[in-house]
């Protein structure tokens, strides 16, 4: 058995990144996206810890068993929070950048003279 650094590296950015891609395709996916990512995230490394298993079945030192499990669970707890704190998920762009009394001067407008005021409103 080998345990190079440069073979972990590599899988554990591959791993990182296919979960940059996944936060955000779950925060369009479900109204509770920190829930969804955060059980992914648990059965996903509970999945990857099966290589460990094998490689500890064929003959690897349980203590280096040990440290790769423990490094997939902190890859895992760093990745989550990284992620889910900070990208967080954006809100309504538009509403979120006006204040109560833009949004209501806005829906007035807007309601009264149509589109062409829409534009104007802000202002």
């Amino acid at each position: 058995m080998h345990f190079r650094f440069s073979d972990y590296a590599k899988l554990t950015i591959i791993g990182v990144v296919i979960a940059c891609v996944g936060w955000p395709l779950v925060t369009r996916l479900t109204s509770q996206p920190r829930r969804l990512f955060l059980q992914a995230a648990i059965a996903i490394t509970i999945v990857l810890l099966a290589p460990d298993a094998y490689i500890w079945h064929n003959g690897a030192s349980g203590e280096a068993v040990f440290v790769l499990v423990w490094m997939h669970v902190a890859i895992a707890i760093i990745t989550y929070n990284a992620l889910v704190h900070l990208a967080p998920v954006r809100r309504a762009r538009r509403d979120a950048t006006r204040g109560p009394e833009t949004q209501e001067r806005h829906r007035s407008v807007t309601g009264h003279y149509g589109g062409f005021a829409s534009a104007f409103a802000n202002i």
